[in-house]
């Protein structure tokens, strides 16, 4: 458990939907998949922020310094033909 991965993880939560999402979904798991060593107490005290406030944080967060959220952009479509119509 170090501060540092305490702060890296924050700024994770902040700056990463997906993470957050999976963070309050999955707590511990989502710590161990992201490689952070934060204890259990490290965790709670997360946890204890709350989703909403961590999005409204994220909210106030420049957009060139966030995570592009792949799992909700639009699917690609795909390629039709050089003829083929719509």
């Amino acid at each position: 458990m170090s501060q540092r991965d305490v702060e890296g993880f924050l700024g994770r939560l902040g700056t990463d939907s997906r993470v957050r999402r999976s963070f309050f979904g999955a707590p511990e798991l989502t710590v161990a998949n992201e490689r952070y060593d934060i204890s259990a107490e490290e965790v709670a005290a997360l946890f204890k922020l709350g989703e909403a406030v961590l999005a409204a944080f994220a909210a106030t967060i420049d957009g060139s310094i966030m995570r592009a959220d792949v799992s909700s952009a639009p699917k690609p479509t795909a390629c039709l033909g050089s003829g083929a119509k719509p």
